[in-house]
């Protein structure tokens, strides 16, 4: 499994020269931020597109998605999803599905060609697999209108928001999202989000690291903006939630070394190479 951050605008720095990263649709009228991600782009970083439902409750229309795309040259769209909302969530992703089968000759034009993520949302487990279900089932539906360029089988993105379910994001996984993706060749997983159970994710790392392509969060910087270091070898500390001006809010000089350390942590986490006594170590080094 491999870790990307979201950091504030003015400290877009920390994540740069990072294999995976997302940024965020209703962002991109902001320059800085959109020359960031142009830039890594151009060195070779493969940008995922997110579609803002988390700010937003739900996605960005797939026009407006398709149009970044192509002016930053992602390697992954979000297609559009609701919270907590099955229903529209599949009757959002699949006229966005509809909207990039009609748009084909952009998308082929487009280097490299965007793979999809689909997000399934639900009120319960059963709305939760049902919508993955036709979620997966509407992708496979407009494959067969076009051979090119869904091509290939899509990304599934799996909300940090259902670690509250019984059994939290380790039994999600394990009971749900498996078995329905693991019989679709070249499928990929990622995590949308570092729950707020922060160490719980290193079980799925022994468990499944291998099995899911990458996770993303923004909680180091969260954390660290609260003065806050991460230290596995203790209780995860209380969530200080991520401000409304968290993306335009600069770190300070004190902020930025605990944030560096805290995205050292996230990272030794989701790798699974290093032990707690090593993680215990890093943490309390002196600020």
């Amino acid at each position: 499994m491999i870790s990307t951050i979201i950091p504030p605008i003015p400290n877009l720095e920390l994540a740069a020269g990072r294999k995976y990263l997302l940024l965020l649709s209703h962002l991109l009228h902001m320059p800085a931020y959109k020359r960031f991600y142009a830039t890594q782009s151009l060195e070779g970083a493969y940008l995922i597109l997110d579609n803002s439902a988390h700010e937003r409750q739900f996605g960005e229309a797939a026009s407006i998605l398709l149009s970044q795309a192509e002016e930053l040259g992602v390697s992954e769209i979000v297609c559009p999803d609701h919270l907590f909302d099955s229903d529209d969530t599949i009757r959002r992703t699949k006229e966005a599905l509809q909207f990039f089968v009609t748009n084909e000759k952009r998308l082929r034009q487009m280097t490299p060609i965007p793979r999809m993520m689909l997000v399934a949302q639900g009120n319960s487990l059963l709305e939760y697999s049902l919508c993955l279900q036709g979620l997966v089932k509407e992708f496979l539906a407009a494959q067969k209108k076009t051979a090119f360029p869904l091509n290939f089988l899509p990304t599934i993105g799996v909300s940090k928001d259902y670690e509250l379910w019984e059994g939290g994001m380790h039994r999600l996984l394990e009971k749900t999202i498996f078995p329905i993706v693991e019989t679709l060749p070249d499928v990929q997983i990622h995590l949308l989000g570092w729950g707020r159970d922060l160490w719980a994710l290193r079980q799925i790392v022994n468990d499944f690291g291998d099995r899911i392509r990458s996770i993303d969060s923004a909680k180091p910087m969260v954390y660290g903006q609260a003065h806050i270091l991460l230290d596995p070898a203790k209780p995860v500390p209380a969530y200080p939630k991520r401000s409304k001006y968290y993306f335009i809010t600069e770190l300070s000089k004190e902020q930025l070394v605990i944030v560096r350390k805290n995205i050292e942590v996230f990272d030794a986490v989701v790798s699974g190479g290093t032990d707690d006594i090593k993680l215990r170590t890093l943490s309390n080094l002196s600020t």
